[in-house]
């Protein structure tokens, strides 16, 4: 079962990041956070300036408590801890 994270973006509304495949999720210490999937792909995620990680480590928390919980739960929404300006997926 596939399995998301819905949050706000900033002047975009709710966007949906998928939590499939993930290999690791790293923030740089300043803007930007990126989840690297298997096979290469990354979701970069511009965000506020982030020198505890914060934003990192609620990514972590809210997709290992949700790969916790039931396969009928397959979504979260997470209101983020820092300001995210902006996804890109590449």
């Amino acid at each position: 079962m596939e399995k998301f994270i819905k949050l706000a973006v900033t002047g975009s509304g709710t966007q949906t990041l998928s939590l499939s495949n993930v290999k690791m999720i790293i923030g740089n210490g300043t803007t930007s956070t990126i989840v690297h999937y298997l096979g290469g792909a990354k979701a970069t995620l511009t965000n506020n300036s982030d020198t505890s990680f914060t934003l990192e480590n609620q990514l972590q928390n809210t997709m290992t408590a949700l790969y916790e919980k039931s396969w009928t739960s397959n979504q979260d929404t997470i209101t983020p801890v820092v300001a995210v300006s902006a996804i890109a997926v590449t």
